[in-house]
């Protein structure tokens, strides 16, 4: 330890970036593991490199057997490998969903550990028959905003950012397919504020109003319905918000020349250069419309070269815990039935809330 530099002691590891899972256990065992092999492999390097520069001063310096050269570049190429490994993979993919449990949910889990290695190398995505992903993005805001929460009762009060299901509900405003062979999963919103330039000064991200509203629909009083009398409203609504939101689309793997989800996005992300929409985006509620939805308005200029009259950028400054949120108001994202599902301890740290992925109708903490 004498000849090490102090930079590297003192250096810390960084975020290896491991997603929550429901088995973080494994998820932190299997990283260790992989990260105990590279210090290995990187000893046994090491040592061979070592020993080959005395070997002429010392014949009996010799490196060890599996450190040799010779060895070591006897092994093909990778990209040999990867065809194995998918095969390994879909050997038993009947327990490819760790439906069962035991030691065929071990083998799925590692399985799983494997191919999550795919999508995050893209040369590796271009040998392996994997799915690739595709992700949309949508930029928007209006006056106000709301997204009830439902503890608040007849009195609503938003949410700081909107649900799951908000989200997908918006991105299906611009484009949506009937057939449900493919759809968005939303993965993550951030709140964002206009950036200050020239006599435009920023604007807090947060901020709530008081609003008010005749309600006449069916929810009424007996005795107001038939006297034809409205029910006045009183809720707490967002000022001018600003919602930066990101999807991954999902559905059917591509077969026979046709790949939905490749569709899908390219007629989302067509209609949103051309401002185009299925019926208006709002925030939250019908009546509170967008007076902007498209592109993430970064850098002084659009994609088409034009200046922006309005710049804005994901407000890092806004970090809080919501004890309990409404995830999704149904259990599945296509042809599902009413139930609501709940996210609890959901953090929204530095500006963005991430959605976990929610298969069951049980409280998931994220």
């Amino acid at each position: 330890m004498e000849n090490v530099p102090a930079d590297l002691l003192n250096r810390q590891l960084r975020n290896p970036g491991l997603e929550p899972t429901e088995d973080a256990g494994f998820t932190s065992a299997y990283f260790v593991r992989m990260l105990f092999s590279c210090l290995v492999d990187a000893d046994c390097l090491n040592e061979k490199s070592h020993a080959t520069k005395r070997t002429i001063a010392s014949p009996k310096m010799r490196p060890q057997a599996d450190c040799q050269e010779p060895h070591r570049s006897s092994f093909p190429e990778r990209t040999r490998f990867y065809p194995r490994i998918a095969n390994h993979v879909a050997t038993n993919q009947s327990a490819f969903f760790c439906k069962s449990a035991g030691r065929q949910l071990h083998t799925c889990k590692r399985r799983d550990s494997i191919s999550s290695c795919y999508f995050r190398n893209e040369k590796v995505s271009e040998i392996l028959p994997v799915q690739k992903k595709y992700r949309v993005e949508l930029e928007i805001s209006g006056r106000a905003g709301l997204y009830a929460r439902p503890d608040t009762g007849g009195t609503p009060i938003s949410y700081p950012v909107p649900t799951y299901s908000a989200c997908k509900a918006t991105l299906e405003c611009i484009a949506f397919l009937r057939d449900g062979e493919a759809w968005f999963r939303p993965i993550e919103v951030a709140v964002c504020r206009r950036v200050a330039r020239g006599d435009m000064p920023s604007r807090p991200s947060l901020r709530h109003l008081q609003y008010t509203t005749n309600y006449g629909g069916p929810l009424r009083k007996s005795n107001q319905i038939a006297g034809d009398n409205n029910f006045q409203l009183i809720a707490m609504a967002l000022a001018e918000p600003c919602f930066r939101i990101s999807a991954i689309v999902e559905g059917k793997p591509a077969s026979k020349g046709r790949n939905q989800r490749h569709f899908l996005k390219d007629l989302f992300e067509r209609r949103l250069r051309q401002g185009r929409a299925w019926r208006t985006p709002n925030l939250g509620w019908s009546e509170f419309t967008a007076d902007y939805w498209g592109e993430f308005r970064e850098g002084e200029t659009d994609s088409k070269g034009n200046v922006r009259s309005v710049q804005t950028e994901v407000d890092q400054s806004i970090s809080m815990n919501i004890p309990t949120m409404l995830h999704s108001m149904w259990d599945k994202d296509i042809a599902g039935r009413p139930s609501p599902r709940f996210i609890q301890d959901a953090d929204i740290h530095r500006g963005v809330l991430k959605f976990p992925s929610i298969t069951h109708p049980e409280a998931t903490k994220v």
